[in-house]
């Protein structure tokens, strides 16, 4: 019979698991419908094969059946025992062992493990924001396997949010987020677990000897990179070799290639290579704290040496199949985790194109060849991820990582053999130091690289993202038509062309005045007919980036700010990276300390005063003497816009008057007759105004132009 593809039993099964954890994040009545009705036909399949005497398709569709009920019981479980066991608004007195470790200027963080609250064991972890106190006892020396307690207003986060998973936090377990001052923090005592001492002790020792440079070896060696600086992190994503940061199957591929070598020295058998690489790449993800790309990656690599024991052909594609079905069985939300998603594309891309690249490429010798090849296919499958999870594409990848591949492997066998006889006689650190003069190297091409004219691009991809690799699966070798195959391709290619452009076309701007609902900020985009422009605090750039994401905006024309300090510009610098900021504003008289840094990283800054023109619909706001916020006009309504910390009842009569918007964290109580749009609702107040809208961790927009009352678009997003 003519077939299109040949059968893989575990391509079905890997596919069953997604579709049933996709399908986790609708309501739960609807999921379980659905669900049953695809297993009830899967199994209506499976007999069908048993009777046309098909062993091997009865066999796939039963583990389809079976593997849709664990994960569909697995992802219940999780969403059910992801419960809010705090109050999100008492202070609590809590202790905690720090299991990871990430140190900023202004603040550090830390995951918080073993959670207690008023003496009450809590389920879950913590992301613990340190902020730096100014002449308070710096925190940098806290490390993994720590104790400290500390007092914090926690805030919950679901395991499922908006229909969307959080994979960073699942992965992690971080079901709290609190803040809490340095001064406050009491370190209690030092309980770190074999691995995290191990760790430790790695991380001193490269650091000590390596500088700088230890963070990037420590990186590449446990994938954590708490420690490093944003430059390095921003310079290597922006080159297109971020991977080498974050432990992965290259890393994988690392280990097991200098096992094999040293076992073949020894002339071991196959049996013996077998039981030591396992135990050895089992040890590694130790190391990594499992890390969901080692894990894939090591699965992989067991499963090709038990099919080189009993002399079997290695289909990669059934490999890496059955490898995402095992960790989704186990982990079912790893499928939403950016580290996840790019190993597995990774090697998606290569399993699909590498060959017809190999032929395409015939002409070059077998060193150039192969490295393009793979290097190219890696980038076709990982391009989706980069543009849904990043919205960022970097064109000069591949040539970076033909350079820098092989100075990776190099540096990362030669670190890591240095780095085992350091640890067995410490006197000879200095060894590190030779062992990190690779790593110079790999700095130097990608500050270059990262330096080059459109070296990052940002294009926006949604969850439509997925169906990109089925139109890759049918341009592969797998799809196995006879003729027309380069209609097909071409088709394929115009669709996911059509489909990046549609997510990139800005949406309507009717609604012109969005809110940024988060803890002690109280920032706003706001989208007229000609420009962009963001007002507030500015303390969590990743909140506008979500917003200015859903409403498709690819730039900002000015930003105004309360004050220009080193935390709020760090993250002014965090969104020019992505969206240019064509000018920073600042009223006179406000905290400016931060503004060197703008100056450097060559964003415009301006000062304004209280009699200077109107900018982008902008004007600043002073009461009795002082700068209060910022006032925007746009048709009939006006905004006033305060900064964190204001109070609409220190303000005069004069000024509330003059607006009939007030943007503020709370209501205070006051003005009871204006409409207020506020962070969070006041539930300890006898009054509220007549119209009141609190955020929360919703998203509103406000259309500004009508003159009648100002509308609430609570599906704008949908």
């Amino acid at each position: 019979m003519w077939r299109v593809v040949n059968f893989r039993c575990f391509l079905f099964v890997a596919l069953s698991c997604i579709i049933t954890v996709s399908l986790s994040l609708l309501d739960t009545s609807v999921f379980i419908i659905i669900s049953a009705i695809l297993a009830t036909l899967i199994l209506g399949a499976g007999i069908f094969a048993i009777v046309k005497k098909d062993g091997v398709k009865a066999v796939t569709a039963f583990l389809c059946v079976i593997c849709m009920l664990v994960v569909a019981i697995n992802t219940l479980v999780c969403q059910n025992a992801w419960v809010n066991e705090l109050d999100g608004t008492t202070v609590y007195t809590c202790t905690g062992k720090i299991e990871r470790v990430d140190n900023d200027l202004d603040e550090s963080n830390y995951i918080v493990t073993d959670l207690t609250a008023d003496g009450k064991s809590v389920r879950g972890n913590l992301y613990l924001t340190v902020e730096v106190d100014d002449g308070g006892v710096q925190t940098s020396f806290l490390r993994a396997g720590d104790v400290i307690a500390f007092e914090t207003i926690v805030h919950f986060s679901p395991v499922v949010k908006k229909g969307e998973i959080n994979g960073y936090n699942y992965r992690n377990d971080i079901r709290y987020f609190g803040t809490t001052k340095e001064s406050t923090l009491t370190f209690l005592h030092e309980s770190p677990t074999l691995m995290q001492s191990l760790r430790n002790t790695i991380h001193t020792l490269l650091t000590e000897n390596m500088g700088e440079y230890g963070e990037i070896a420590f990186a590449m060696l446990t994938g954590e990179k708490g420690g490093m600086s944003d430059r390095i992190t921003d310079v290597y994503s922006t080159g297109g070799i971020g991977h080498i940061l974050a432990v992965s199957g290259l890393h994988v591929g690392f280990v097991t290639l200098v096992v094999s070598w040293i076992l073949r020295k020894l002339k071991s058998n196959r049996f013996v290579t077998f039981g030591v690489t396992t135990v050895v790449l089992l040890l590694y993800c130790f190391l990594a704290s499992f890390s969901p790309s080692v894990v894939r990656a090591t699965i992989m690599c067991v499963v090709g040496l038990v099919a080189g024991i009993f002399g079997k052909r290695k289909d990669p594609l059934s490999t890496l199949c059955f490898a995402v079905s095992v960790i989704l069985l186990i982990k079912p939300y790893y499928l939403f985790d950016a580290g996840f998603l790019l190993s597995v594309c990774a090697v998606l891309g290569i399993v699909l194109f590498d060959s017809s690249f190999n032929r395409l490429f015939r002409v070059l010798p077998k060193f150039l060849r192969e490295p393009i090849s793979v290097s190219l296919s890696a980038q076709i499958g990982i391009t989706p991820v980069m543009l849904m999870a990043f919205s960022a594409f970097t064109p000069y990848s591949v040539l970076t990582n033909l350079l820098v591949i092989p100075i990776v492997t190099f540096a990362y066998i030669l670190i890591a053999l240095v780095l085992i006889f350091v640890l067995i006689f410490p006197s000879c650190g200095v060894l590190l130091s030779v062992a990190g003069l690779p790593l110079v190297v790999i700095d130097a091409v990608a500050n270059f690289v990262a330096a080059l004219p459109f070296a990052q691009i940002f294009v926006r991809m949604g969850v439509i993202a997925y169906v990109i690799y089925l139109l890759m699966f049918v341009c592969s070798k797998f799809f196995m038509i006879k003729r027309g195959k380069w209609i097909v391709s071409l088709v394929c290619v115009i669709l996911s062309v059509g489909v990046v452009v549609a997510n990139n076309i800005p949406l309507d701007r009717n609604y012109s005045f969005i809110p940024c609902g988060n803890y002690k900020d109280v920032t706003s985009v706001i989208r007229t007919d000609d420009s962009v422009v963001v007002v507030g605090d500015i303390k969590h750039a990743y909140i506008v980036n979500e917003i200015m994401d859903k409403t498709r905006e690819n730039k900002i024309d000015a930003v105004f700010v309360h004050s220009v300090t080193d935390e709020n510009v760090n993250q002014i610098i965090s969104l020019n990276r992505k969206y240019p900021i064509s000018a920073v504003y600042c009223a006179e008289g406000s905290d400016i300390s931060g503004m060197y840094a703008l100056i450097d990283a060559q964003i415009p800054f301006y000062l304004v005063h209280q009699f200077s023109p109107v900018t982008h619909g902008i004007s600043t706001v002073y009461d009795k003497g002082a700068f209060v916020g910022y006032s925007f006009t746009d048709g009939k309504a006006n905004v006033l816009m305060l900064g964190y910390g204001k109070k609409t009842c220190d303000l005069s009569e004069e000024v509330i008057n003059a607006h009939q918007l007030i943007r503020s964290y709370v209501y205070n109580g006051e003005y009871y007759e204006r409409i207020y749009l506020v962070n969070y609702e006041n539930s300890y107040l006898d009054e509220t105004p007549n119209t009141l809208l609190a955020q929360g961790e919703n998203y509103v927009a406000i259309d500004l132009k009508n003159g009648k009352i100002l509308q609430l678009a609570e599906s704008l997003f949908d």
